[in-house]
């Protein structure tokens, strides 16, 4: 697994629960969320696999990512509790703060 992309084990197994339920999907992508202020900073989905793109394994679980999301966090942990997903990125200096952000927004600013 790539350094600053972290999955547990739940989470890991609910993934892998989705993607078998999903077969027309072959990865979890992670992607920059355009919404800073009510969401995740990170947007979770299954997706397929495209040329070129950046591909982590977690044992059978493949993530891709975009080059927005490795400049923007040091580390991405996901994790899955209570039936639900939760996300928890580190941001690199501010980089996590989109131009539509307000300054009542983030608390990087």
């Amino acid at each position: 697994m790539d350094s600053f992309i972290n999955i547990d084990n739940s989470a890991y197994e609910e993934l892998m629960k989705l993607l078998s339920s999903h077969t027309e999907y072959n990865c979890v992508a992670l992607k920059l969320s355009k919404i800073c202020c009510s969401r995740s900073k990170v947007d979770v989905f299954l997706d397929e696999i495209g040329e070129h793109e950046p591909l982590v394994k977690f044992k059978d679980l493949q993530i891709k990512y975009d080059d927005s999301v490795s400049k923007a966090f040091s580390s991405i942990w996901l994790k899955y509790e209570n039936n639900t997903f939760m996300i928890k990125c580190t941001p690199i200096g501010n980089s996590s703060c989109q131009s539509n952000c307000s300054n009542h927004c983030c608390s990087y600013k």
